[in-house]
């Protein structure tokens, strides 16, 4: 299956950040909690439509596309930076998580 990894800030977190939002329950999102994945539908600069399987792997994500014969490097160099901002690989919670810790009740975000 064609597809790419995409690295994350420390602390990344794909269940998380998937979940913390909602957008996964509106279109053209769709949530597969029993595998851990996420679906997008993506229509690229060429007009090609992409379906995406997100998923965590290692210290980032994977993107899968299963419908992909082959995956181009300009279509690689398009869904790359989408999915980052997508699912906000570049963000570092650290210091969220540490301003949340000085109040009661939030010792879970840890």
């Amino acid at each position: 299956m064609n597809g790419f990894a995409v690295a994350a800030a420390p602390r990344f977190d794909f269940r998380r950040t998937v979940l913390s939002h909602g957008w996964h329950m509106l279109p053209p999102f769709a949530l597969d909690r029993p595998r851990g994945r996420l679906a997008y539908v993506h229509q690229s600069a060429a007009g090609e439509v992409q379906r995406l399987w997100l998923r965590a792997a290692g210290a980032g994500l994977r993107v899968d596309l299963p419908d992909c014969a082959a995956l181009s490097p300009p279509l690689e160099n398009e869904l790359r930076p989408l999915v980052a901002r997508i699912i906000n690989t570049a963000w570092d919670p650290r210091g969220f998580y540490a301003a949340m810790n000085s109040f009661a009740g939030y010792g879970w975000l840890d």
